[in-house]
């Protein structure tokens, strides 16, 4: 079994620990993990940190790290309120809309 997480919370923040628990766990279980964070509110300390603390975990689990860039401008969430409720239009999902 493959995960793909994105963490939110920076090593600075008080949610840090608790996900670690939760990635050790997982790669207790024998899961796969793909770690990855949000290109908003980490810095150069923040990367750092994550590096050193997921080379803890497994050595290489930060060579799995990618940044993901949202982009929340897309024009789903302008015309969400317009569309039908239980339509679903063709195409991939807006939440996973990159910009390029």
């Amino acid at each position: 079994m493959a995960v793909h997480v994105t963490i939110h919370p920076t090593p600075s923040d008080a949610d840090w620990q608790p996900v670690l628990n939760g990635l050790r766990r997982a790669l207790k279980l024998g899961i796969d993990v793909y770690p990855a964070i949000g290109g908003v509110g980490w810095s150069d300390a923040h990367l750092s940190t994550s590096y050193a603390t997921l080379a803890e975990l497994a050595r290489d689990l930060p060579l799995r790290l990618a940044v993901r860039p949202f982009n929340l401008s897309y024009d789903a969430l302008t015309t969400r309120r317009g569309l039908d409720r239980y339509a679903v239009p063709p195409g991939p999902s807006p939440s996973m809309r990159w910009s390029s």
